[in-house]
């Protein structure tokens, strides 16, 4: 990085109401995309399982939308979904341990369970978004005019 840039970007994370942090949105998703790679970068250097394991569960999460689509689930729907999938986990294990047709599958298994996890994870913050939302809403509507 020449000199210029690394003023430009030092001056931009010192300076709150700098253009590069306010007035260019497109600058400012460059610097984050690119402290995202370095960031990964890093990680797969001092983790790379934890790397691969987050891939294979997004891998995972991409399956489960082209076989099932969007999911708009209650908790106790979705807390069923992750019990059964906990339990085909289980009966993997089971049959690693004392032989079976599932015996070479827990790996599969457990990105599965994991991904209806993440699911989940999506689904509450889109449901807490949502009420942010109303919120912000009834607000506005509430607010004495001016």
């Amino acid at each position: 990085m020449s000199n210029r840039k690394s003023m430009t970007v030092a001056t931009a994370k010192a300076k709150p109401g700098c253009a590069a942090t306010h007035g260019s949105t497109r600058i400012t998703k460059l610097l984050q995309a690119k402290s995202l790679r370095v960031s990964v970068a890093k990680l797969k250097a001092a983790n790379p399982e934890q790397v691969e394991a987050i891939e294979r569960i997004l891998w995972e999460r991409e399956s489960q939308f082209r076989k099932w689509g969007k999911q708009n689930h209650d908790m106790m729907t979705w807390l069923a979904i992750l019990h059964e999938e906990t339990g085909e986990m289980a009966e993997a294990c089971l049959h690693e341990k004392f032989g079976g047709p599932e015996q070479n599958n827990v790996f599969n298994e457990a990105v599965q369970t994991a991904a209806v996890a993440c699911q989940i994870v999506e689904y509450l913050l889109l449901k807490r978004d949502a009420s942010m939302q109303a919120s912000n809403e009834k607000l506005t509507q509430d607010a004495p005019p001016q």
